[in-house]
């Protein structure tokens, strides 16, 4: 269900009866009349089997839904950085370096065999600084395993070092 719940979102399929709202904004209810359009609800999505677009690297995969919001190259390079960054840290992955092919560029990234899954959360919710337990249940599978990626007026960390620093922030993603 929740993932016919995800396609309709996407408006893959249309729903013949209900009402699905994002944020609290419905973006489609057939007995109202009201359809948003998909570029007008602002989601993006990247599909976890990565033979959907397979000519594309894994950065390009994961910059798409960015670059679809017509954001600059250096922008969308330097989110992802500071994603890459976060994961670093909590030694999810080793270093990583961007390389300049002369064309989308790419990141090379010493893998250590620590993710199990990793995601990104759309749509992007707000999260109070002291309400990131209830999310941790959502998207990790124990309460010390694994990190949300917080986007918060500091830049993008960890849920454990928003909660230490007394930050609220955007849910972007999850690793673990």
């Amino acid at each position: 269900a929740r993932r016919q719940v995800c396609v309709i979102a996407l408006c893959l399929e249309h729903n013949d009866a209900g009402r699905i709202t994002i944020g609290g904004r419905v973006v489609s209810d057939p007995a109202a009349g009201v359809f948003v359009a998909p570029e007008r609800r602002e989601i993006g999505m990247v599909f976890q089997s990565y033979a959907i677009w397979p000519h594309m690297t894994v950065f390009a995969n994961v910059a798409y839904p960015l670059e679809v919001r017509r954001l600059k190259r250096a922008a969308v390079i330097d989110r992802v950085s500071e994603v890459l960054r976060v994961m670093q840290k909590h030694r999810y992955i080793g270093e990583f370096d961007q390389v300049d092919d002369g064309r989308a560029g790419k990141f090379q990234v010493q893998l250590l065999a620590k993710i199990n899954k990793c995601g990104i959360i759309t749509p992007r919710f707000s999260v109070k600084k002291d309400a990131y337990f209830g999310w941790e249940r959502q998207f990790l599978p124990a309460y010390s395993m694994g990190i949300l990626l917080v986007s918060t007026s500091k830049g993008i960390m960890s849920h454990h070092e928003a909660v230490s620093e007394g930050l609220g922030g955007v849910l972007v993603g999850y690793v673990y």
